[in-house]
């Protein structure tokens, strides 16, 4: 990506791409519980699999 031939506006939005990436992402559960992205996502896969298994 060439930046100096960027309008001024794909400039702002792509400031505003980087500065949000840096922002890590948590999900909170009723105040109690605090989970980052890799482990919401190793909950869901391990349930996932729990149920898979039950299902059999």
């Amino acid at each position: 990506m060439d930046w100096p031939s960027l309008s001024v506006t794909e400039k702002k939005e792509l400031m505003m791409i980087m500065a949000r990436t840096n922002i890590p992402i948590k999900f909170t559960s009723s105040f109690l519980i605090t989970m980052s992205l890799q482990s919401y996502s190793s909950i869901l896969k391990t349930s996932y699999s729990a149920f898979n298994l039950l299902q059999k």
